[in-house]
């Protein structure tokens, strides 16, 4: 019989024949794929056996994780002899009960949960040598039907309401208020439409305890100790570790969590004076640099000619100088050449300054444009930066950021410095750190489904193409069970079904606000005073060059005033006047 049993179930990888208490405690699921133990029933041992594998180590092993073929030659009430063992909705049992010399009936058998009771469902028989089970039944068949089972479940809500609890969970109105509790409550009221179970909800207002793991308190103390069956709102997979895999079982992350700091980018482009000499390449500016000195010696020459043929007083060398900065300012000049000759010289010098300074402009000018202003991206940014920083009170943010601050160095400063300074937390409520996120200088935490809603709503449009974001928390979510849970394997298909079918992105576009969106076609950007530095920079070095020329072109006249005098009196006496 067992041959053919391992025949006929593909699912059958390694089989134990003979087994005892201690046996199977050593029996380690990890090294192998399926177990599946062969019991007699009729042994004296059998029962004590079976008691015990149903409450070896936590969680049993009448979990799906095992088979077991019984076989008995008597006429056994076989509900009667499980009702003393600890069994599950999942459990893998399979008894074969002879009717006559040559016969077997097959059985299974399972418990659905709580005020059900064991179920005994004929599947097929042995007989001469050949196993008829029946198939059209799945797993998921089977068990789908959970009417009378009684989920345990929890919930967190965060916020007070003075509706009737489902009224709070269901009303679209009131879903700017705890989403992410509210949008996984969907789900679960979804499982309870397809199994048809009754529920009853405890709330907490805090989901895991002070842990990674988190089994401390909260929701998680509750799944841990098999207060609660599940949860009906959703769970972060992980915090900084993957602590919470070895003591929970998420039944299908399909929800992705978001927090960040939120605030408004100053929109300040980041001053790169490299940007002015950007337009023109190295090349051009020596070409421009050699034309302009040519010019001046061309200028200085025609000036000459017309001084030496009008027989007038030379006039300062620095005269060409200004004549090509004027120009290429497109400024008026003081003199203008008499003769054809400067004046084609200076008419040419006026064409290629026009369209050098074209050129140059509409590059520059089209550069600051596409500029993208610069956004703080990391939690060292925002330490450095002049915001302030507040966060709302949330249980996972503090266990996130405690946890954080032991390996990130700039969260550590960031936690003493800003959010937790002089041994005052810097808590605030979600419409008061919005409002100040809206007011400008300063970032806000709190997780995406809260703050899109209310940003949407109170925000103009400039102030939401303004908004910019650092992540602190990415890590999906979803409802979950007991740590091996009975109903972890049904769910799961459940779920994956109103997935396959839309069901749940349906729910996640009804419930869960995504971020609002940047309508303006252009935005407008501030220059600040650092990035016209260059030019203020200049007129400061100007009235710097002129007041020094003033000085020096003073102590000149000075100088010569005195020498003059010097020369009256060593070269002309005064004469003698009786």
């Amino acid at each position: 019989m067992q041959k053919i049993i391992l025949r006929e179930f593909p699912d059958v990888r390694v089989a134990f024949s003979r087994v005892n208490e201690k046996q199977m405690a050593k029996i380690r699921t990890g090294k192998y794929e399926k177990l599946s133990f062969f019991i007699g029933v009729d042994c004296p041992r059998a029962k004590n056996v079976l008691k015990t594998a149903s409450t070896l180590d936590r969680f049993g092993k009448f979990q799906f994780l095992y088979n077991w073929f019984l076989i008995s030659n008597k006429n056994l009430d076989v509900i009667k002899m499980f009702k003393s063992f600890k069994t599950r909705m999942d459990m893998d049992v399979k008894f074969f009960l002879r009717i006559d010399n040559q016969t077997y009936k097959v059985f299974e058998i399972f418990n659905p949960g709580i005020n059900v009771g064991l179920i005994k469902r004929e599947i097929g028989n042995f007989s001469r040598e050949k196993l008829n089970v029946n198939t059209s039944k799945s797993y998921y068949e089977s068990r789908k039907n959970m009417s009378g089972v009684l989920i345990r479940s929890t919930s967190v809500i965060r916020y007070p309401f003075k509706t009737t609890f489902e009224e709070y969970m269901m009303d679209l109105k009131l879903r700017y208020y705890d989403i992410y509790s509210k949008f996984h409550y969907q789900q679960f009221l979804l499982l309870k439409q397809v199994h048809e179970f009754s529920y009853n909800t405890t709330i907490h207002l805090s989901y895991f305890g002070n842990t990674s793991s988190g089994q401390t308190g909260g929701m998680g103390k509750m799944l841990w100790d098999d207060a609660a069956d599940m949860t009906s709102c959703g769970c972060i997979m992980r915090l900084l570790d993957s602590d919470r895999i070895f003591y929970y079982d998420f039944i299908m992350p399909f929800y992705k969590f978001r927090s960040y700091f939120y605030f408004r980018n100053p929109g300040l482009v980041k001053p790169n004076f490299k940007e002015v000499l950007k337009p023109f390449s190295r090349t051009t500016w020596f070409a421009t640099l050699y034309t302009c000195l040519i010019v001046c010696c061309c200028i200085e020459a025609a000036y000459l000619v017309e001084e030496k043929n009008a027989k007038e007083k030379r006039k300062s060398w620095f005269r060409p100088i200004f004549t090509v900065v004027a120009a290429f300012c497109q400024q008026s000049l003081d003199t203008i050449p008499t003769q054809v000759a400067g004046r084609i010289i200076l008419l040419h010098l006026f064409i290629m300054s026009v369209l050098l300074y074209n050129y140059y402009t509409s590059s520059l000018v089209s550069s600051l444009i596409s500029t993208e202003p610069e956004v703080l991206k990391t939690i060292k940014e925002l330490y450095e930066s002049q915001m302030e920083v507040g966060i709302e009170l949330q249980s996972y943010t503090i266990t996130y950021i405690l946890e954080r601050s032991k390996v990130d160095y700039y969260m550590k400063l960031l936690n003493g410095s800003k959010i937790f300074p002089h041994d005052r937390l810097n808590f605030l409520p979600l419409e008061e750190g919005i409002e100040r996120v809206h007011r400008g200088g300063f970032a806000y935490h709190t997780e995406s489904t809260s703050a899109y809603p209310l940003i949407d709503h109170t925000f103009e449009q400039e102030s939401i193409c303004d908004l910019a974001e650092i992540g602190l928390i990415n890590s999906f979510s979803s409802v979950i069970v007991q740590k091996r849970s009975q109903y972890k394997k049904l769910f799961q298909v459940s779920l994956r079904k109103a997935w396959e079918r839309g069901l749940l992105n349906k729910l996640l576009k009804t419930w869960v606000d995504s971020k609002p969106e940047c309508l303006s076609s252009a935005r407008v950007i501030s220059v600040g005073v650092n990035d016209l530095f260059l030019p203020y920079f200049l007129l400061a070095m100007g009235f710097l060059a002129s007041l020094i020329i003033l000085l020096l072109e003073i102590s000149r006249d000075k100088f010569q005033e005195r020498l003059r005098n010097i020369r009256k009196k060593l070269f002309f006496k005064t004469p003698y006047v009786n």
